[in-house]
């Protein structure tokens, strides 16, 4: 049942993904078109494709850890290939320090949330937690994604040995 929700909510993600990426493409199109051709920067656009970058580097990692499209160190699993029970275990051990680390950063980012309280963007005088919030949503979804790789992989090992 769980799953199923985290299924739904990377259905959510994949589309924010291609929403916020477009976003980012017209505000740059705005940008450039009101720069160059009418000679009239716009500071507020330039700011806005920052935060939604912010935006689209969690929601993306969010989408690469469910998909499992992270960046990876592919020497170990290549060399183990004879031994399928220590690569499966070094797997294994890279997920649950993946764990680790989306919970220590996913706490740390919550206070860094809670510390933006009060505080505003510079051109668009709005709260800067709307930019921030992103970051303990993403690695929170990154944790439970993860989490559920995990167990997948744990099934796998108990059915094979």
């Amino acid at each position: 049942m769980a799953w199923c929700i985290l299924e739904k909510w990377y259905k959510v993600i994949n589309f924010l993904t291609w929403v916020l990426m477009g976003s980012m493409c017209l505000l740059i199109g705005f940008q450039i078109i009101n720069r160059f051709a009418l000679h009239l920067p716009a500071p507020w656009s330039e700011e806005f494709c920052r935060y939604n970058f912010v935006w689209l580097t969690m929601v993306a990692s969010a989408k690469a850890t469910h998909d499992r499209q992270h960046l990876a160190v592919d020497i170990m699993p290549y060399l183990l290939e004879r031994r399928p029970l220590l690569k499966n275990a070094v797997k294994l051990f890279a997920q649950i320090l993946a764990l680790f680390f989306f919970a220590v950063i996913f706490k740390q980012t919550v206070f860094f949330c809670l510390n933006s309280i009060g505080t505003s963007c510079l051109t668009v005088r709005m709260p800067i937690l709307y930019v921030y919030i992103i970051l303990p949503v993403g690695f929170l979804s990154m944790f439970l994604f993860e989490l559920k790789n995990t167990s997948v992989t744990i099934k796998n090992l108990s059915k094979k040995y």
